[in-house]
């Protein structure tokens, strides 16, 4: 079937193909740097591990990124399409408890420990909220 199309058509649905991975791969890195960045400095070196030295806190950030990579590849291998929707619903719940805590440290003078924990005690109660009670449960 690709004889029947031109050559120009092949190569303009090679280049998009590849145009698509690259910025699935890009966006993928940003958010495995985020996050590996956000919890290694914020979290280990801010609450765990103050005095915890660089290269500490670069191999705490690398074995998070490894981590989170495994944990990605597994969880697509089991996630169908219908599983979309659920987590959409899980992104929402956590972004909508992470909001007031970002806000409040942008612009009040509220210590690190406070919207930390506040971030992660509201995420907790979500997903138990979420696994006790979920209103959406009959389409979902």
């Amino acid at each position: 079937e690709l004889r029947s199309h031109g050559a120009l058509e092949n190569v303009v649905v090679a280049l998009l193909t590849c145009a698509e991975i690259a910025a699935i791969m890009s966006t993928a890195d940003s958010v495995l740097s985020g996050v590996a960045n956000a919890l290694s400095v914020d979290v280990f070196q801010g609450l765990l591990r103050p005095g915890a030295s660089q290269v500490e806190t670069v191999r705490f950030g690398r074995v998070v990124s490894v981590l989170m990579t495994a944990i990605c590849i597994v969880a697509g291998n089991f996630t169908t399409s219908a599983d979309f929707g659920m987590l959409i619903i899980v992104q929402n719940g956590i972004l909508l408890n992470i909001v007031p805590a970002f806000l409040l440290g942008l612009y009040l003078e509220v210590s690190t420990q406070a919207v930390t924990a506040g971030c992660f005690s509201g995420i907790v109660a979500f997903l138990l909220a979420w696994l006790v009670y979920n209103p959406l449960e009959v389409i979902f």
